[in-house]
């Protein structure tokens, strides 16, 4: 079990503007509408995934790959002990991962390498699981450097999600530039923070050779 901890979250702020133009306001639609708004929700989800999962700008809350007390493993050598060696990692710890989250090229690298040379032997990555632990891949994961993956395992419950307002509709028609074309600006705001209630329920690799 974790020990009881005090975490502080404090507001940031998350934004995106987009310009509307004359002819999509003449023929809008509900349709158009909720393009708008699916797109700029979506802008909004991206950075707010970005910042818990590396964060550490200016403004920025420190996301698990820059948070202090996260552990580190090492997969340069990407094989089955080594994969093991990371979750026993957590399980000292007293965690245990309900997620992994990797580079998409971290991914297909786990994808291609088996588990053991004898024919017919599993993959490390296979039927969207690491060690019967769901996995999953995206670009919201940045690799390290060049020929070097990125790997997240750990409980994920653990990374808490402080939100203050969801998402913040305001409509500009006065803003210089697109008021000269006719369009108007939207911008959309949500004020939120991310923090790790224990940062050892998290594992980074970002040695991966890809």
């Amino acid at each position: 079990g974790y020990e009881p901890t005090n975490v502080t979250l404090a507001p940031k702020h998350a934004g995106g503007v987009i310009e509307l133009s004359r002819q999509l306001i003449q023929q809008s639609s509900p349709d158009a509408n909720r393009l708008v708004t699916d797109d700029l929700s979506a802008l909004l989800a991206q950075a707010i995934d970005s910042a818990a999962i590396k964060g550490g700008g200016t403004n920025e809350p420190d996301g698990i790959l820059v948070a202090a007390g996260v552990q580190t493993a090492s997969l340069a050598t990407l094989d089955w002990p080594a994969i093991l060696a990371l979750f026993e990692k957590l399980g000292l710890a007293n965690c245990e991962a309900n997620a992994v989250l990797a580079s998409i090229k971290t991914r297909t690298k786990m994808q291609s390498t088996l588990k053991d040379s004898v024919a017919g032997s599993a993959y490390l990555w296979e039927n969207g699981k690491v060690n019967d632990v769901a996995a999953y891949a995206t670009n919201q994961v940045s690799d390290a450097a060049a020929g070097a993956g990125t790997l997240i395992a750990g409980d994920f419950t653990q990374a808490l999600l402080g939100i203050w307002s969801e998402v913040d509709l305001l409509v500009n028609p006065y803003a210089e530039g697109p008021y000269k074309r006719g369009g108007v600006l939207v911008r959309a705001m949500s004020t939120v923070d991310v923090a790790l209630r224990h940062p050892e329920a998290f594992v980074k690799v970002q040695d991966v050779a890809i």
